[in-house]
């Protein structure tokens, strides 16, 4: 890795890929989970799907910020949905700043903390070369689900899915195991539209202090883990929109 490489890299896109495959919708909520309409059938979200693997991580951290607080449960409800909301604000921030990073577009923000974080961020992303998809959404006939991947390219001239990640601290692998799912989900669904096989999934998590952390796998690792925890989804899931 070359941390010296501080200049503004333009990044080439290739036309080798009919972005007209990719579907025209937004993502919607029905009871609580997100959904994307895709040729007359709502397909769930890969991060529903991800989420229902993991639990209700946004509950949980709520009751833990709770259980630390000794001036009642309405303060640490407030408290815990302070931070959250100011995580999410940080997160939605740095994916703005790297999509105009990547698109060749001026940064904008005055952001301290994003700009910070893109700095930090910024050596690996000059491993990032012919940009196929960003912030775009994908689906896949044979998961029945759709999402918004966060970017196709080359990373270190290998095609792949890059996931951009912050986070308070670092951590290990197995906090972050639905990350890895996410990502080779989003391997199916454009190896299924454009008959292209992705190489290799990567996640990029840039710390709020300071350090950072990438974590590179082969998507195929993943499949079998995936198609077999699906129907259990599903049930969930029907069960949930017939209720």
């Amino acid at each position: 890795m070359t941390e010296n490489k501080t200049e503004k890299q333009v990044y080439n896109w290739p036309k080798d890929i009919d972005t007209d495959k990719l579907p025209r919708t937004k993502g919607m909520n029905v009871k609580g989970y997100r959904f994307y309409a895709i040729n007359n059938e709502n397909f769930p979200s890969v991060t529903t799907f991800t989420g229902f693997l993991t639990g209700d991580v946004g509950e949980a951290f709520r009751k833990s910020v709770i259980e630390s607080q000794n001036q009642g449960e309405q303060f640490g409800l407030g408290y815990a949905k302070c931070i959250s909301d100011t995580s999410l604000q940080v997160g939605k921030a740095f994916h703005s700043a790297v999509e105009r990073y990547l698109r060749n577009e001026p940064i904008t923000t005055k952001s301290v903390m994003t700009l910070g974080l893109l700095r930090l961020a910024r050596p690996y992303l000059h491993q990032i070369q012919n940009v196929r998809l960003v912030e775009s959404i994908m689906y896949s006939k044979k998961l029945k689900l759709a999402g918004q991947v966060d970017c196709v390219a080359e990373y270190n001239n290998k095609l792949s899915v890059i996931d951009f990640k912050t986070a308070s601290k670092l951590k290990d692998e197995e906090e972050i195991h639905h990350y890895f799912l996410q990502t080779s989900c989003y391997a199916i669904m454009y190896e299924e539209l454009f008959g292209k096989k992705i190489e290799q999934i990567v996640v990029i998590i840039a710390g709020k202090n300071g350090e950072i952390e990438v974590f590179t796998k082969k998507p195929e690792d993943y499949y079998a883990e995936i198609e077999k925890k699906l129907g259990d989804f599903f049930t969930h899931i029907n069960k949930v929109l017939e209720s």
